[in-house]
């Protein structure tokens, strides 16, 4: 899954500094999901960067993906792992809102600006995703992108006019270049053509696409 090593491979250089050690379980080949690579690679660098500034002192952190069937189908599931501070069950359900900070990452002084969150539950919403977070105080917290998987390659998974807001405001390539893309590995299709198990290797602007 091309995109999630290259969200570790921009993490690593903060996780090192930080003495964080990153676990990873990344399968190579996973079945193909439609995904704005840059949009959804930003979403796990965020992640991954909050798993090292609340990992405490454990210095460890988890990344994994999986396929797994759920009640509303197939999906791909990538999760962030860490075993820092953890977060209190008054705070859970509201971590995705814009601006929230909860009181222990306030009384710690551990710097934010509370909006991390909220754009990684927009950018995976708008693949048609969701988000979902378990914790405990003092143990650490796994969050866990949902991603549904493509059936063919005229579902794009985007919509189009949500990832096009987000692209307008944060200056990622357009919604237009939210490509059909196979997320495991050995991919060497061209965009519009398929791949040996169903995505697309690069974009029509050249740039390499998870594979």
């Amino acid at each position: 899954m091309e995109v999630v090593h290259d969200a570790l491979a921009a993490s690593r250089a903060t996780a090192n500094d930080a003495g964080v050690t990153i676990e990873q379980e990344v399968p190579g080949r996973l079945p193909p999901v439609a995904v704005d690579r840059a949009a959804l690679r930003s979403a796990l660098e965020n992640l991954i960067g909050n798993a090292v500034k609340y990992g405490g002192q454990s210095g460890w952190l988890r990344v994994t993906a999986r396929e797994a069937q759920t009640r509303s189908g197939r999906e791909v599931q990538i999760a962030v792992e860490d075993r820092g501070l953890g977060i209190a069950p008054a705070d859970l359900p509201h971590v995705f809102e814009p601006f929230y900070r909860s009181a222990e990452a306030q009384s710690r002084q551990i710097r934010g600006n509370g909006l991390g969150l909220s754009i990684v539950r927009s950018i995976v919403e708008a693949h048609d995703g969701h988000v979902t977070v378990t914790s405990s105080p003092g143990k650490g917290s796994i969050f866990t992108v949902h991603l549904p998987i493509a059936q063919d390659s005229s579902e794009f998974g985007v919509r189009n006019s949500e990832l096009g807001e987000f692209n307008r405001s944060t200056q990622h390539h357009t919604a237009s270049e939210a490509l059909w893309v196979c997320v495991g590995r050995g991919c060497h299709g061209m965009t519009g053509t398929s791949c040996g198990h169903g995505g697309v290797a690069e974009s029509r602007y050249g740039r390499s696409l998870a594979r």
